[in-house]
C-alpha cells in the first residue's frame, strides 16, 4: 500500500512545482502589464500621479487585478467612469478586455 501512494505524492509534488512556477510567471507577466496599463492611462489623458498609481497584481484566483491606493480612489474612478461633464476615459476596463481577464 505504501508503494501505491508514491506515485501519488511524486505527482503532487510535480504539481506544486508547476503551480509554483507559473505563479511566478504571472507576477513576471503583471509587472509588464503595470507598465502598459500606466502608459495607456497617460495617453487617454489622465495625469501622471494618477496614471502611475495603478498596479496590475495577480489575485489568489489567479487572475489579474488592478490596484491603486485608496487615497486617489474616487479620483481614478472619477476619470474611468466620468463625471457630468466629463466624458469616461476606461482605461482599466479596456485593459481587462483587451487581455481577457475579468
Amino acid at each position: 500500500m505504501v508503494n501505491d501512494q508514491l506515485p501519488n505524492r511524486r505527482s503532487k509534488s510535480l504539481i506544486s512545482i508547476y503551480k509554483k512556477s507559473f505563479r511566478q510567471q504571472l507576477r513576471k507577466a503583471a509587472s509588464k502589464r503595470t507598465v502598459e496599463l500606466q502608459y495607456e492611462a497617460l495617453l487617454a489623458g489622465w495625469s501622471p500621479e494618477l496614471a502611475t498609481s495603478l498596479e496590475v497584481r495577480v489575485g489568489s484566483d489567479g487572475h489579474y487585478k488592478i490596484s491603486y491606493p485608496k487615497e486617489l480612489e474616487s479620483k481614478i474612478l472619477d476619470m474611468e467612469y466620468g463625471l457630468p461633464d466629463q466624458p469616461p476615459s476606461p482605461v482599466m476596463r479596456n485593459f481587462f478586455t483587451r487581455i481577457g481577464d475579468k
